[in-house]
């Protein structure tokens, strides 16, 4: 019984290695989340496993792989070098998502087989047997034949070894097919690879050469595999055919042959270049804006122009003028457009588009320098994890509201870095905040991400308001340690310099603090924008108490007997009380219960607590 026994294991063993080659069911494959992931794996057929752009959260049996779509580089997955050769491929496979399934299958690199699916999502579907019959060491390879093709999901690959003579293979390995390239090429190159026919001129060992067409015209008989030039036009088409045939020239049985197609587009000589944008007027009321586009290139195609309806497009016509300017008039304030010039498809393949956008046809009255104070600057958002913190901060010294409308942002190290303020009123003695900002506790906020138009860097960089091309004011920096701050934390201008130069150079700043950490963190406008960091200036040891009070007054006190100057603010910024304090008590039964900000200066030192009033 053993014996028999034995000998029908033999005959399984010798089954086995006579059918069946190799199998791989991707259990080495570990990846199991919906992440496309590159890699290798250790197969089962002992080879190295490669994988890209690949994920494995979608199973057949067990463990399986999906071949990714639209990815970069293109998903694919391929064997080591499997000694012995394969006769056959078969495998299964499953359509993953709601796009088709077009999977190539290829043995060093030669296109065997293909399978697809059509709207069978989720269905495991069987390859049925691929042959291959290609002798020696081989390497087996799944790639989609286009990237857009759907994900496919593989599976239980089979494959056995090598039986008889390989069959002789012909492809065209470049161009791809259908392949479209520029304007202005004069050659293509055609790669071919031949597998299991030697190609040459006849004599031993020859199987035979190649013939070959273009667009239906032979061309001389080849006798090897290397490359070919074509010499090509522009605007032409071509199909190149080739077939393999034995040394009396008849093709050979079966058929063996390879068609690629591929294009040449017509060159687009058009260049599109400047693009200016100008008011035709600025009022109060809804002004037309003018815009002009710079061109060179023009008098070799018929250009169509077209601006979807908006304004009225004159100036030098591209079609019969060399270089000029289109011009775009008549367009409303506040309108964006797009213009698209296409060329005559008989002669151009031109397709440009550009983007236009609204001037701000703002007038723009200018206050007398020292008004408008830039008093605080978020200069690094990303390092400071504030997502809303790109912004800086301007403040009214006058009693009177100020309307920055139409006053230009501009940043120092690059003129043509500018934004203009398309509406923004600065309250009496207040702030504005512009810039990308979260809401403020009062103040204005006109929401711009400045970092669109204006790079501000930590290195050497500044940044200017400016008014009907006057300089407002300006703050400059050279990246030194104490301005910009190099870990982001919102820069502050200490509050008795709030003047036109003092500013300027950046020796009047601190890192603003406050009971939320370093930096305003989103907060601007609110009560710690008046608070510096004990470290930026010099204070005296001042107290106050009983804080928070109650009682309608408080006690200041201080290591030495000077005049105290004392400024109580609310939390919009507005000053509630200023005065001198002589005998250490504070009168504020006047205040409402709340928060509030209380200034104490003394002997040109000064310091900033928060009051509370119950």
């Amino acid at each position: 019984m053993k014996k028999i026994y034995f000998l029908f294991s033999l005959l399984s063993l010798l089954s086995f290695n006579t059918f069946s080659q190799g199998n791989e069911n991707f259990n080495g494959f570990v990846s199991a989340t919906s992440s496309y992931v590159n890699g290798t794996f250790v197969g089962q057929d002992g080879s190295n496993w490669t994988y890209t752009q690949c994920r494995g959260d979608v199973a057949i049996n067990s463990n399986a792989l999906m071949i990714g779509r639209n990815r970069t580089p293109q998903s694919e997955t391929f064997s080591g070098t499997i000694s012995g050769g394969v006769g056959t491929i078969s495998f299964n496979y499953m359509q993953a998502f709601s796009t088709n399934v077009n999977l190539n299958v290829l043995v060093n690199d030669v296109v065997v087989g293909t399978v697809t699916s059509s709207g069978e999502q989720n269905v495991v579907k069987a390859s049925g047997a691929i042959t291959v019959n290609q002798p020696g060491d081989v390497v087996i390879k799944f790639r989609n034949v286009n990237n857009s093709d759907g994900q496919v999901v593989i599976d239980d690959v089979v494959w056995t070894g090598y039986t008889g003579a390989a069959e002789p293979n012909l492809v065209i390995s470049s161009p791809s097919d259908n392949a479209v390239y520029p304007g202005g090429t004069t050659s293509v190159d055609v790669s071919i690879i031949v597998q299991n026919f030697v190609v040459g001129n006849p004599g031993a060992g020859i199987d035979g050469h190649i013939h070959w067409t273009i667009n239906g015209a032979a061309q001389p008989m080849k006798y090897d595999v290397a490359d070919v030039s074509i010499p090509v036009v522009d605007g032409q088409s071509y199909t190149v055919f080739m077939q393999l045939v034995d040394n009396s020239h008849t093709p050979i049985v079966p058929n063996v042959n390879a068609t690629v197609n591929f294009s040449v587009e017509y060159p687009c000589d058009l260049v599109l270049g400047t693009i200016t944008t100008t008011c035709d007027a600025v009022t109060a009321g809804i002004d037309t804006y003018t815009t002009t586009i710079d061109f060179t290139g023009g008098g070799t195609s018929t250009y169509t122009i077209d601006t979807g309806g908006n304004g009225t497009v004159g100036g030098q016509n591209p079609s019969s003028v060399a270089s000029g300017q289109i011009i775009i008039t008549g367009v409303n304030e506040g309108t964006d457009f797009s213009v698209n010039v296409t060329g005559d498809v008989a002669n151009s393949s031109c397709v440009i588009n550009r983007n236009i956008n609204s001037p701000s046809c703002v007038s723009a009255t200018c206050s007398n320098p020292g008004d408008i104070i830039i008093t605080e600057i978020m200069q690094n958002p990303a390092i400071n994890s504030d997502p809303a913190g790109e912004y800086f901060e301007v403040y009214n010294t006058t009693g009177s509201p100020i309307d920055m409308s139409g006053w230009i942002i501009k940043d120092d190290l690059t003129p043509a870095e500018t934004h203009t303020i398309v509406s923004l009123i600065v309250p009496a003695n207040g702030y504005a905040v512009i810039g990308n900002a979260a809401t403020p506790n009062g103040g204005v906020t006109m929401n711009y991400t400045y970092g669109n138009d204006i790079s501000l860097g930590n290195g050497a960089d500044g940044l200017i308001i400016e008014c009907s091309s006057t300089i407002i004011d300006q703050v400059i920096w050279d990246g030194g340690p104490v301005f910009p701050d190099p870990t982001g934390a919102s820069m502050e201008l200490a509050t008795n310099k709030y003047n036109a130069t003092d500013n300027d150079l950046g020796e009047n700043w601190g890192t603003a603090v406050t009971p939320f950490g370093d930096g305003d963190l989103g907060t601007p406008g609110s009560a710690n924008d008046f608070v510096l960091s004990v470290d930026q200036f010099e204070t005296n040891n001042f107290s106050i108490y009983p804080n928070p009070t109650s009682t309608g007054f408080v006690t200041i006190t201080s290591n030495n007997s000077e005049v105290m100057s004392v400024a109580v603010y609310d939390i919009l910024g507005k000053q509630i009380i200023n005065q001198t304090v002589n005998n250490n008590r504070l009168n504020v039964s006047g205040l409402n219960s709340g928060i509030y900000i209380i200034k104490i200066s003394q002997n040109n030192a000064s310091v900033t607590k928060k009051l509370v009033i119950k």
